[in-house]
């Protein structure tokens, strides 16, 4: 007969990134050999902390980053109805992106996917495979709690590791090469000069 499921409280796993438990980014992805991000524009993350991307390019750890191509139709719809904030955030993203791309050369691959992602995953590998981890945050359209979004870590030894790794993979094997070129000439949604 199977286990009576244990009745677990959301909160014994979600947290928030202004929480006690959150780690900042820095020290999130200290020692890396490899971070993988999935986001919709990643506009925090790169205005904030350029300096740790930069770092870990450094120290030759392979960064892969995965967003929403501007072009798709999918991007119109990453903020509900808040098409200007997204119009706003993508800029400062692609901005961000051209500036690191020159500064953290090969170390750096970006890629865009024609889907909006309901969670952000970051992968987190250590040299110590059992260090590594996963970082999921929820997206919400609409704000549904005044904090800031959910957000739950999956150590490797957890069998749901597994799983939100092959998503990032899947994704990444279906994302094409960001064209900067491209996405500077076109707004959310349109088609740049070269089609």
């Amino acid at each position: 007969q199977p286990d009576e499921p244990t009745e677990l409280q959301a909160e014994a796993f979600f947290f928030t990134l202004d929480s006690s438990r959150a780690e900042s980014f820095p020290d999130m992805v200290q020692g890396a050999v490899r971070v993988d991000i999935l986001g919709r524009t990643m506009v925090n993350l790169l205005s904030q902390y350029a300096g740790a991307f930069e770092q870990l390019a450094r120290s030759g750890c392979d960064i892969r980053l995965l967003l929403v191509d501007p072009m798709s139709e999918a991007c119109k719809f990453l903020y509900g109805s808040s098409t200007e904030i997204y119009r706003s955030n993508i800029a400062a993203t692609v901005s961000q992106l051209k500036r690191l791309k020159r500064v953290c050369g090969t170390q750096l691959q970006v890629k865009v996917i024609q889907h909006a992602p309901t969670s952000s995953i970051v992968v987190v590998e250590k040299p110590d495979l059992q260090r590594s981890f996963i970082q999921v945050q929820l997206y919400f359209l609409h704000r549904a709690v005044v904090w800031d979004r959910s957000v739950c870590r999956v150590s490797h030894g957890d069998k749901w590791y597994g799983v939100f790794q092959k998503e990032f993979i899947q994704l990444w094997s279906d994302g094409e090469e960001w064209n900067e070129a491209r996405q500077e000439v076109a707004g959310p949604g349109e088609q740049g000069s070269d089609g």
